[in-house]
């Protein structure tokens, strides 16, 4: 896996939507965001990663999910106050970027670049 984003990718939610003939606004939605995700690329996750590979060192962005993931479901954020703040950070770090490419007008609409 490449980065953080979801997946599918912007492209290919344009192409299945075209394939099982969509709207035209959804297709163009996906394309929107497609181009999105190439005028960011792989570096608009940098703050996240760099928050991740803090705590877990420098792996690939799947396996620092996974890692992250893995503590989620351990339980380790529960307590104490200071790791559920970062585990915040790392939230509010990724969720900012992928609105940014995929629905930047809620953001616009909320007083968020």
């Amino acid at each position: 896996m490449g980065d953080v984003r979801d997946r599918p990718e912007g492209e290919v939610l344009a192409s299945l939507a075209a394939a099982i003939g969509g709207e035209p606004a959804l297709i163009a939605r996906g394309r929107a965001i497609a181009a999105r995700e190439r005028r960011y690329g792989p570096a608009a996750f940098a703050p996240c990663r760099a928050l991740l590979e803090a705590r877990y060192g420098n792996m690939e962005d799947y396996a620092l999910l996974r890692a992250l993931s893995e503590e989620i479901r351990a339980g380790i954020f529960d307590a104490p106050a200071a790791s559920r703040a970062w585990l915040l950070r790392v939230l509010e770090a990724v969720t900012l970027q992928k609105l940014r490419e995929s629905n930047p007008e809620l953001l616009a609409a909320n007083g968020i670049d």
